[in-house]
């Protein structure tokens, strides 16, 4: 009696790469890498007046990155995202924002902690968000993941009590400013900082990935059918 074999190896291939391009096309980011120019983002002093930072073509993590100095006297500055960052974000909560920071304060004393290191700013009708940044950063680049949730220690700056889930998603979804620390000394001083690769992601790096409902089907039909061949008799 002879035997015919079948081979999945056509139908298994489909499938695997059925679940990569599902997988791969789930998370969305926005990102400013600096590696060209300042990509829209300025400086906001505490007394209203904004300034564009200057853009260095080296020296960043790595390439390019923004640069802010410590120009007026009396209180901190901060860098404010551009457009692209800002608006209905409501997709990404449960994400992360993540960046990476320096602060050269020379003379300068130590840095000077709680001051509103990075604000989410939504709709009149929204609190407004704030973080408080661990470790402090210092002349080295340091590379910061802030999570979009509740649990990851976000405060609520008119009750001073932790962000609930419901507050976050109600700024994301009409997010107006978003705010990163530049100065970190309340000293007169000739301090500076530096901001590079700034990403906004729907995916979170605190926890562990789980594939979408498709690609996990995807993935079980691929795993079977690579497993199983068989023949009939003819």
């Amino acid at each position: 009696m002879n035997f015919i074999q079948f081979s999945y190896t056509t139908l298994a291939t489909s499938l695997g790469f059925l679940s990569v391009l599902t997988v791969s096309t789930s998370a969305l980011e926005i990102e400013s890498t600096f590696n060209t120019d300042a990509d829209g983002w300025t400086i906001k002093h505490f007394n209203g007046v904004s300034e564009v930072p200057n853009w260095l073509s080296s020296g960043g993590n790595p390439g390019g990155y923004i640069k802010g100095t410590d120009t007026i006297v009396g209180g901190p500055y901060f860098y404010l995202a551009p457009s692209k960052f800002l608006g209905d974000k409501s997709s990404f909560l449960g994400g992360e924002l993540s960046f990476d920071l320096t602060v050269n304060m020379f003379n300068a004393p130590a840095a000077t902690p709680a001051l509103l290191d990075v604000v989410l700013i939504g709709s009149d009708s929204s609190p407004t968000l704030w973080f408080d940044l661990s470790p402090e950063p210092t002349s080295d680049w340091h590379s910061y993941s802030i999570q979009l949730d509740q649990d990851a220690g976000w405060i609520n700056l008119s009750s001073s009590t932790s962000a609930t889930l419901a507050q976050i998603q109600n700024v994301l979804s009409n997010l107006t400013e978003l705010r990163i620390r530049g100065d970190w000394s309340t000293a007169v001083g000739p301090d500076t900082s530096g901001l590079d690769n700034v990403v906004l992601s729907t995916t979170n790096s605190h926890q562990k990935s789980i594939p979408e409902p498709v690609s996990v089907v995807a993935l079980g039909i691929f795993a079977l059918v690579t497993l199983v061949s068989y023949t009939i008799p003819r």
